[in-house]
């Protein structure tokens, strides 16, 4: 935020300068998503985007290595964290709707 500024956008509404900061909800970290919101209100304000994500897909051995991210993110639980945004007063948020943690949004890295 410091190196780029303020949020400022074009004629059509297209964001030209600004920050947009990307957070993904992860499994039974709804806790921690709500303090990590709670500190980009504090320290922000509405300065910046905030996009609260909800697409972790679990693949691969990922629950035998991490078996606490064997599960994909529970919906009322990312409710609640947008609902808590809400509530904080964010006003300059993205959300994401309907199911979108599906492997078909993973790239392929290979």
């Amino acid at each position: 935020v410091r190196q780029c500024g303020n949020l400022e956008f074009d004629d059509a509404g297209y964001i030209q300068k600004g920050a947009i900061i990307r957070h993904l909800l992860l499994p039974g970290q709804l806790l921690e998503a709500k303090k990590i919101v709670k500190y980009i209100w504090e320290t922000y304000g509405n300065k910046v985007y905030l996009s609260l994500m909800s697409q972790y897909t679990p693949v691969g051995d990922v629950d035998i290595r991490f078996p606490e991210l064997k599960d994909p993110v529970k919906k009322k639980n990312y409710k609640k964290l947008i609902d808590y945004a809400i509530n904080l007063g964010i006003e300059q948020a993205f959300y994401q709707e309907g199911d979108v943690a599906k492997e078909s949004f993973i790239p392929d890295f290979i």
